[in-house]
């Protein structure tokens, strides 16, 4: 939630979870059910396995397509502001 910027009221009005449950998610008192853990990592963009903890991508390779569908619809001059955009950002990891 913290790498997203999404807050627990956020999740409660797009996800429809109520409030405590989403607590009690959080707290690991509750494990999600299959179908609302499929809801919350869809609706983070992450992997199941990194959802759950494990040692793996955090972005699902669902994401990967998603990013390329979008690109596919930028005209020529916002491929060009994209690419400006990425090159610095990779520049300001070295």
């Amino acid at each position: 939630m913290d790498l997203r910027g999404v807050s627990v009221a956020k999740m409660v009005t797009d996800l429809e979870i109520s409030k405590s449950l989403i607590s009690k998610y959080l707290s690991g008192k509750v494990e999600p059910r299959q179908d609302r853990f499929d809801q919350i990592a869809r609706y983070f963009n992450v992997s199941h396995g990194w959802l759950m903890g494990y040692d793996c991508e955090m972005y699902s390779s669902d994401i990967k397509s998603q990013i390329i569908k979008l690109i596919e619809t930028l005209n020529t001059d916002q491929l060009l502001q994209l690419y400006d955009f990425i090159k610095q950002l990779t520049e300001e990891k070295k």
